[in-house]
């Protein structure tokens, strides 16, 4: 398992790379652009951005539910997440 997919265990140390990361994805959370977040941080480059990219359940609950409310309604959007949980 790699650092990226290990749960943090409470009163864990944290270190600034940890605040950078938390703090870009909560940028991209209520929608700052992805160039923003990049410059904001120091990543220059898509690849570096995407490694440091933090994608949890809550993220992907979210997408899910955009796209079932944007293509087919609500009762899809309850089949759609039952089905990521």
């Amino acid at each position: 398992m790699g650092y990226e997919q290990q749960p943090s265990k409470p009163g864990a140390p944290r270190t600034p790379h940890d605040f950078r990361r938390t703090a870009a994805r909560n940028l991209i959370r209520v929608g700052v652009p992805q160039h923003v977040v990049m410059q904001l941080c120091g990543w220059k480059t898509d690849a570096m951005f995407r490694r440091y990219a933090i994608v949890d359940m809550r993220d992907l609950r979210s997408a899910v539910e955009m796209l079932a409310k944007g293509t087919t309604g609500a009762q899809s959007a309850k089949k759609a997440i039952r089905a990521v949980r």
